[in-house]
């Protein structure tokens, strides 16, 4: 079995992982530090007060148990070594035959605070 790891669940990341889920001898694991996807193209209605945060926002872990073969880690991607294809998190490394860099860039989407 070949390993994929996919950096980044935003469009980029998540839309590759849906591509190539079918694979039967491929394990594909997709790491970003957000457990959600935000719908940029869906704030309009967020602002305009006709839909709900949850309208808004994919939860990643559920998007991946979904689509089978596909595992999700909640863990920043620390650094790459190329040569001996591995990936680095703060505590661990993971080895992949093909790698995906998908993490695109950052929205400054506020953090709900309750209590």
């Amino acid at each position: 079995m070949k390993n994929l790891i996919i950096i980044g669940g935003g469009y980029a990341g998540i839309r590759a992982m849906k591509k190539l889920k079918n694979i039967d001898d491929l394990k594909i694991t997709l790491f970003d530090i957000e457990a959600y996807q935000y719908l940029q193209t869906e704030a309009y209605s967020l602002i305009a007060n006709t839909s709900k945060i949850t309208n808004v926002t994919i939860d990643i872990q559920s998007l991946c148990e979904y689509n089978g073969n596909a595992n999700f880690i909640r863990k920043k991607v620390t650094n790459i070594d190329f040569n001996e294809n591995k990936i680095f998190c703060h505590d661990d490394e993971y080895d992949y035959d093909y790698l995906i860099i998908s993490s695109g860039n950052y929205t400054n989407f506020p953090k709900v605070v309750t209590g």
